[in-house]
């Protein structure tokens, strides 16, 4: 996984991303992850 930054993830659950803005989700049994950034949406007037 290049883009954690070389991290070793050797269990499931959240995982803290250098640089990231949220957790890193990763279950090892079926070999899956998410991570899902917050958006914000501005209106200037």
């Amino acid at each position: 996984m290049p883009w954690t930054g070389g991290l070793v993830l050797p269990e499931s659950g959240d995982h803290v991303v250098p640089g990231g803005l949220a957790l890193l989700h990763l279950e090892r049994e079926p070999d899956e992850g998410g991570y899902q950034e917050p958006n914000v949406w501005m209106r200037h007037c």
